[in-house]
């Protein structure tokens, strides 16, 4: 049966932004004038910092709109023989069992909080390391350049604290009876169906109600959420100087984005006789998004769907024995 609708539902989508790393640390120690040779063909590893730019984080809430005959806690819709009574019908609780009648209600037009753009630093800084195999070597004009093939994976994280409220200037209670006419209702939460058989009351309401109010939603929650992209493809580093190398990658990038939003909204309106309400809330989604670098595109849906990488990656490196391990 259709779900409590007192409450916004909440999305969010998460635009992870461009990458870039700086590769330092890790490997073997060597003496000091081995930072002037070149550097040898082999396999290297490296480990560093990644900074990921223009990350983007949206959060939007909408309350669904009822239909016809649909209610917070329950509904009355006609069955499959057209009739002026159904059997399908359902209800949350004996609680709305009175006098002969079945009490259902909704809100319409409750305050929302709309789209919500977050603040997330940038760059987003993570941590990144590097394998990978060097199969040629050559000269662009006089400095050495390599090419190789190389496995990467890089993972940042952010959490964002949310806080804000909206107002609604004319939202809508309503309280529908359904007369029963003798039956008794099964044990709630009840649920019948189109096609049936059940007990069968009344298709239209014997009493209806609705009175309007202004009302204020105001949402506190906190986003927390960690990246992590796996790439696999060939790689290009050009020499600067005996220190430092520029290096470039492209190839198959797979993103996979983990956010867990935890909330919690409270209704309130000026006429007390509305129901007020507090909700609290807890979203995960997880998801893989691959793609191919250069060529991507930006993310799109919502909470839920994540993202892909956008454009190839470059790295500025150190040249040391630290920071490089080769295997002759």
């Amino acid at each position: 049966m259709p779900a409590p609708a007192t409450m916004n539902k909440a999305a969010l989508l998460i635009r992870p932004g461009l990458l870039a790393c700086a590769a330092t640390g890790l490997g073997q120690t060597a003496l000091a004038q081995e930072f002037d040779q070149p550097e040898p063909m082999g396999f290297y590893f490296r480990g560093g910092v990644a900074s990921r730019f223009n990350v983007k984080a949206s959060i939007s809430g909408a309350r669904p709109v009822l239909g016809a005959g649909v209610y917070d806690n329950g509904f009355v819709l006609p069955d499959i023989g057209g009739s002026p009574k159904t059997w399908n019908w359902g209800y949350n609780s004996s609680g709305q069992l009175a006098g002969g009648q079945l009490i259902l209600s909704r809100l319409d037009n409750v305050a929302s909080f709309g789209q919500q753009n977050l603040s997330v630093g940038n760059p987003l800084l993570g941590g990144e390391i590097i394998g990978g195999a060097y199969v040629a070597e050559f000269e662009i004009g006089k400095r050495s350049a390599r090419v190789g093939v190389e496995l990467g994976y890089s993972f940042s994280s952010f959490s964002s604290k949310m806080n804000f409220s909206s107002a609604s200037a004319a939202a809508s209670h309503t309280v529908a009876g359904y007369d029963l006419g003798g039956v008794i209702p099964p044990e709630a939460p009840y649920a019948g169906t189109p096609e049936g058989p059940g007990p069968v009351i009344n298709l239209d309401p014997s009493s209806l109600t609705t009175i309007s109010s202004p009302g204020v939603a105001d949402f506190q929650g906190t986003l927390e959420s960690s990246l992590h992209e796996l790439r696999l493809g060939p790689s290009l580093e050009v020499d600067l100087n005996d220190r430092w190398m520029l290096a470039f990658s492209a190839g198959y990038s797979s993103l996979f984005v983990n956010s867990t939003l935890r909330y919690t909204e409270t209704t309130s309106f000026q006429d007390l006789s509305f129901p007020s309400g507090t909700s609290t809330v807890d979203i995960n989604k997880a998801k893989w998004s691959p793609a191919f670098l250069p060529k991507s595109e930006p993310p799109t849906g919502s909470p839920n769907d994540s993202a892909r990488m956008l454009g190839p990656t470059s790295r500025l490196t150190r040249k040391s024995p630290l920071a490089i391990r080769h295997i002759r």
